[in-house]
């Protein structure tokens, strides 16, 4: 049997011997804790599990998981929160592992201008007017657009990407910040059409080695405290 985090022999029944001694650590971490703040961070963990895109940062989440739910069962007695979080684990995997198959291609599409990106600009009204006088078209992107205007940060809406393709493919970003020279990008939905889209403007950006500034719909509740974070991180 396989380890279900990585392609070693399982020693125990779902991991190999490196893993399992992760999972002992975090179970020894977490030990301590009542069952309502395990209970809590189990759930917030496997959710947020969705959006991470780096597999060694899912990997040990994976593993905190399943110290989460081995010490949910021991409380239980009985093991519904294990054999529901291998069941979400496996899941999450085949998930992540398609994703990085799709990025490889979409990267390899973008090379070859064989690809199709759709003008959304066209589904959707720009009928937000923001405090500095743009229209956008979504109550995320207001929101930012005023965040920006407050802090003084010179920005544009909506401003053509250039990248290798055709003239007839463009493609535009949410915002471009012209004090920066960095693209942003405000994700926020995860519907199946969206993901595809996501998937394929951040291939383009990173086959073209173009800057981006990528938030989710939670980071605009926090703007004050990781968008200098998150700038700094890419420069």
């Amino acid at each position: 049997m396989k380890c279900i985090l990585c392609e070693k022999n399982a020693t125990s029944r779902y991991l190999c011997d490196s893993h399992y001694k992760m999972c002992i650590d975090y179970i020894n971490i977490y030990e301590k804790w009542n069952t309502i703040d395990l209970k809590n961070y189990y759930h917030n963990l496997k959710h947020k599990m969705y959006k991470i895109n780096r597999m060694n940062i899912i990997v040990p989440n994976c593993a905190k998981m399943i110290a989460l739910s081995y010490l949910l069962s021991l409380k239980d007695k009985n093991m519904k929160y294990i054999e529901k979080c291998i069941y979400d684990i496996k899941k999450l995997l085949i998930f992540k592992n398609k994703i990085y198959t799709d990025d490889i291609a979409l990267k390899d599409k973008i090379m070859t201008n064989d690809f199709e990106i759709v003008d959304f600009r066209l589904k959707w009204e720009a009928s937000y007017v923001c405090e500095d006088g743009h229209k956008v078209r979504s109550i995320m992107e207001l929101m930012f657009d005023n965040w920006l205007y407050n802090h003084g940060i010179t920005h544009s809406y909506e401003k053509k990407v250039n990248f290798i393709a055709d003239h007839n493919k463009l493609m535009f970003c949410d915002f471009y910040l012209n004090t920066f020279d960095v693209y942003v990008e405000l994700w926020g939905k995860y519907d199946e059409q969206y993901v595809k889209r996501r998937q394929v403007k951040k291939a383009i950006y990173e086959a073209n080695g173009i800057k981006l500034l990528e938030f989710e719909s939670e980071d605009l509740k926090r703007l004050d405290d990781i968008f200098f974070i998150k700038l700094n991180e890419i420069k």
